[in-house]
């Protein structure tokens, strides 16, 4: 089953533990803090059978945290408090010598059935199915979170656990004094018969003179073949 990110707030921290481990996101949704735009996002990516679906942010417990809300309707459950949460909520907050009011309460609101995902930093976050994991967005949150997921632990096998070094991913980035039109053949050729290797270029905008044209472009050529400089600009100069 495909991959999915969804993320109402961009982290990059969430995205690397996944390509890390060779399975990059398929999917990356980046919302508001709306209830029904969250709902109908999770929700399509649930019914489209996107296992694991990783959301993060929106999980606080102010007037605009709608996270926990928009799963709940998405999967068409209530929400109510659980009571594990909310113990370990007035439990930290008691140990802190601070109150637990009516908004930190709030956190412990999800849908009904989640299971808790420990939070070493703060307030838990949440599972459904096994399929939609909900995280905190801060990143000092949320990577070790993501990590313990996917490594698992004692207690708890992984959903994925890391790959072997030669399984990884590589990537190499190069910069030609040549125009992106002038090597897309040669990047479109590197494709046949590498299923496994991926290679992109983009326009980088530098002032290094072309020297085939005499134009200030430079080509930014960023994947996973690892290409040496010197066959890069061989393979662009007689494309």
């Amino acid at each position: 089953m495909p991959w999915s990110l969804f993320l109402l707030f961009w982290l990059p921290a969430g995205f690397y533990v996944l390509t890390d481990r060779d399975i990059p996101p398929r999917v990356a949704v980046t919302v508001g803090d709306d209830v029904e735009v969250i709902a109908e996002h999770v929700g399509q990516l649930y019914r489209a059978d996107y296992a694991p679906i990783l959301v993060c942010g929106g999980m606080g417990g102010t007037h605009d945290d709608h996270t926990r809300e928009g799963i709940a309707a998405a999967c068409g459950l209530e929400l109510t408090t659980h009571a594990e949460c909310r113990a370990i909520l007035q439990k930290r907050d008691e140990e802190r010598d601070l109150p637990f009011t009516p908004e930190r309460q709030r956190m412990a609101e999800m849908p009904a059935g989640a299971t808790l995902l420990f939070n070493p930093e703060g307030a838990p976050g949440f599972s459904l199915f096994g399929k939609i994991f909900a995280f905190p967005g801060f990143p000092r949150m949320l990577q070790p979170m993501l990590t313990s997921l996917l490594d698992g632990d004692a207690s708890s096998s992984g959903i994925a656990p890391p790959v072997p070094a030669e399984r990884q991913w590589r990537s190499e980035e190069v910069l030609l004094a040549t125009i992106e039109g002038a090597i897309a053949g040669c990047v479109e050729q590197s494709h046949l018969g590498k299923p496994s290797a991926v290679l992109l270029t983009l326009p980088a905008f530098r002032t290094l003179p072309c020297p085939r044209c005499g134009r200030t472009s430079v080509c930014l050529v960023n994947g996973g073949l690892r290409l040496s400089q010197a066959n890069t600009q061989e393979r662009s100069q007689n494309g």
